[in-house]
């Protein structure tokens, strides 16, 4: 294993108060694991170019990206990764599955129900924490 880390892209799209989650296809590195869709930065791309292509080679969709939302560094037996995710919004196209095989929209309190690749389950601790706290109430 190398001491560099491979520079990779995660799309968080929330939408009517649901996430979006792939199963990643039988077959392919962590197949049956569900991820947040993205995937490795090509050399002269941003983050941020790099996510938008990666959503619409892998699921037929464009989209605007709204935001940076967190990285997570993780190593796997065979190689290290930078996880950089975003807040990502559809703006068209016809959903189309090809790196995974099944996708879901769940409530965030749900999405401890799925079997998550390892370098995603911290976005999945921090958007239930993100929701937590936001339903936190002050009085005054």
């Amino acid at each position: 294993m190398t001491d560099r880390s491979i520079a990779v892209t995660a799309a968080i799209i929330e939408r009517d108060g649901l996430v979006f989650c792939a199963r990643r296809s039988p077959g392919r590195h962590l197949s049956g694991y569900w991820e947040f869709p993205g995937g490795k930065i090509e050399t002269g791309e941003t983050p941020e170019q790099s996510l938008i292509r990666e959503l619409k080679e892998e699921l037929n969709l464009t989209c605007r990206i709204l935001g940076y939302f967190a990285t997570n560094h993780h190593h796997y037996a065979d190689k290290k990764i930078e996880l950089m995710a975003y807040n990502v919004a559809i703006t068209g196209g016809d959903l189309r599955l090809t790196d995974h095989d099944c996708y879901r929209w769940l409530a965030i309190d749900d999405l401890q129900t799925l079997t998550w690749a390892p370098a995603d389950i911290p976005f999945v601790t921090l958007l239930q924490s993100r929701a937590k706290s936001n339903d936190i109430k002050c009085s005054s």
